[in-house]
């Protein structure tokens, strides 16, 4: 039964890593961990356990939800679902992107990230 269920698994993630989209999420996450790593850095505030949380907070939901739209919104006549899906997810990450620039100095103009639902008043 063990086999049987780190088997399914297996297929599961190898499927799930063939989609393009899950790629381009998962790096692009990777990509928002090094500049949020490179501001934590320059702000004297890095702490090992923030880089897991982020992961585990991001990355893990932001695929399990594709996973979940890919295996059901086609059998329930929602394929649509799942570009819908990534737009939001992606929308997310370059709000967390923004933010991490712009406390690097970066210069972001405020219309996007007033866009993004960034507060763009100082503190």
């Amino acid at each position: 039964m063990e086999i049987v269920i780190l088997t399914w698994l297996s297929q599961a993630f190898v499927y799930l890593w063939s989609l393009w989209y899950v790629q381009f999420i998962t790096y692009h996450v990777l990509f928002n961990v090094s500049v949020a790593l490179l501001t934590s850095i320059v702000s004297a505030q890095f702490r090992l356990a923030r880089v897991i949380e982020f992961l585990y907070r991001k990355l893990l939901p932001y695929i399990g939800l594709l996973a979940i739209t890919e295996a059901f919104g086609g059998a329930i006549g929602l394929a649509a679902l799942t570009p819908v899906v990534i737009l939001l997810i992606e929308t997310r990450l370059a709000a967390d992107l923004m933010e991490n620039l712009k406390t690097l100095g970066v210069p972001i103009p405020d219309i996007i990230m007033k866009k993004l639902g960034i507060d763009t008043t100082e503190e």
